[in-house]
């Protein structure tokens, strides 16, 4: 399930790093400078990168601003592998009654939602619309923001798609 495995992958240290340095109580453009040399993992080949060669200054720029506000608890839990004790995710899906648009980046590149769990929130949302994104890491939205746009409109106005 989402986030089991958390310590044993690429990922924990760049949590591990962003909660230490939240210890240190920075400012947003401080804690956004500090972000961009912050020893990360690369999340295709798990090389040690600074996290600006994975994320761009805008990008780091506005996680600084949200992670300045966040309590170090959610980190807690996250790190501790916690985050969703308790709650039986894929059965309140069901309760979902909206169309839905799931957009699953390619996990050899550090997408977060594995293909048995991707199709099980296929089958558990009754109007869902699944889009694969090979070659793509977790944050589609930077690394192609002109496809992810465009999936988003079709989604949200068929015609384009279809007129």
């Amino acid at each position: 399930m989402l986030a089991h495995g958390l310590s044993q992958s690429r990922f924990i240290r760049q949590f591990t790093g962003i909660r230490e340095l939240l210890t240190e109580k920075l400012a947003v453009d401080a804690l956004a400078r500090r972000l961009a040399t912050l020893p990360v993992q690369h999340p295709r080949d798990g090389r040690i990168v600074e996290f600006r060669e994975i994320r761009d200054a805008a990008a780091l720029r506005f996680s600084a601003e949200f992670l300045v506000r966040m309590d170090l608890g959610v980190l807690d839990v996250l790190l501790a592998e916690r985050w969703l004790e308790g709650l039986d995710w894929f059965g309140e899906l069901r309760r979902i009654a909206c169309p839905t648009l799931l957009l699953r980046a390619d996990p050899g590149c550090g997408g977060m939602l594995s293909a048995p769990d991707a199709a099980r929130i296929v089958e558990g949302i009754a109007s869902t619309r699944l889009v694969e994104h090979p070659g793509l890491g977790h944050n589609l939205h930077a690394t192609d923001p002109a496809g992810t746009l465009a999936h988003v409109q079709a989604f949200l106005n068929p015609a384009i798609l279809h007129p």
